[in-house]
């Protein structure tokens, strides 16, 4: 019987990392395609839906039931956190009333809305498989076996975005919603991630991390201590307004220490440069050191 169980236990490691590893490589595919990345994950997002809606019902397009899909999954998501976690379930919830009255068609043609709420899904779920574990040992189990960042992100970040206040929440999903997102840096964040993991380092890149806690990547060296970095181009001239903004969001979550990086993007070995102060801090910088860096 205990053999059993155990094989039970590590088929379901087995299943959470697997969705892990899925939430990593749609994180790799909107850093690298951007937009374009959109068919991958959105059915028949770029079909001629607009010009047809409407004229057969009997016979509707393909990616309608590719939304309503991620809408019933967002609800029965939130189903299941009313009995497992009720800040969870309170988040989804938001989730669901923001997206409940959006047409079909419409929700598939804002692609940064899909891939959020994809992303949202993806955590949503990991969360609560690893939250639904009878004892700490068991999670810890899970934890484990996951990289730095993602530790990182599903044992502390994630956890404190579901418990506490988002004063951004609410403006950036506006935001999202009217097509007022652009994701300029995704070539740039890009370029450091592919760097990143070239050496050996691993980083992670999500929507409610770059818009609610002011991150564009976090990544972890050899020491596997996570650092949450936020990467601009702005003059020291314009910087320190977004310093102070920035520092006191990082302090607002409880994030204990972070580099804040000012870059010229005409310098020659721009990105390699960047990435040598990032991996460099992530293993050396203390706590409570929000760190102004100028490139």
């Amino acid at each position: 019987m205990s053999n059993e169980k155990l094989t039970d236990h590590q088929q379901k490691v087995a299943e959470i990392l697997q969705a892990v590893e899925a939430a990593q490589q749609l994180q790799d595919d909107i850093l690298k395609y951007g937009l374009d990345a959109a068919p991958l994950y959105i059915e028949d997002v770029d079909g001629d839906w607009w010009e047809t809606w409407g004229e057969d019902e009997e016979e509707q397009p393909t990616f309608v039931e590719s939304a309503k899909e991620i809408k019933n999954r967002l609800k029965a998501l939130q189903k299941e956190a009313s009995s497992i976690d009720s800040n969870l379930a309170k988040r989804l919830d938001e989730v669901n009333c923001w997206v409940k009255d959006v047409k079909l068609g419409s929700l598939t043609s804002k692609k940064f809305v899909m891939f959020f709420l994809q992303q949202m899904i993806g955590d949503a779920q990991i969360w609560l498989d690893i939250k639904a574990q009878t004892s700490e040992e068991e999670r810890q189990l899970y934890y484990q076996q996951m990289t730095a960042v993602e530790r990182y992100w599903y044992s502390d970040l994630f956890p404190k975005w579901l418990e506490q206040n988002d004063s951004k929440f609410l403006i950036w999903k506006q935001k999202l919603m009217a097509g007022e997102f652009s994701q300029s840096d995704t070539m740039l964040l890009q370029s450091i991630a592919t760097e990143v993991v070239r050496r050996e380092g691993t980083f992670w890149q999500c929507y409610i991390a770059d818009l609610s806690m002011a991150t564009d990547i976090i990544v972890s060296n050899k020491q596997q201590n996570p650092l949450c970095s936020q990467i601009t181009s702005l003059s020291e001239e314009f910087s320190q307004e977004k310093y102070d903004d920035w520092k006191n969001t990082l302090q607002h979550w409880g994030i204990e220490r972070g580099l804040f990086l000012s870059y010229n993007p005409n310098t020659i070995d721009g990105i390699n440069q960047i990435v040598n102060v990032v991996l460099y801090n992530s293993d050396r910088l203390g706590a409570s050191v929000y760190l102004k860096f100028n490139l």
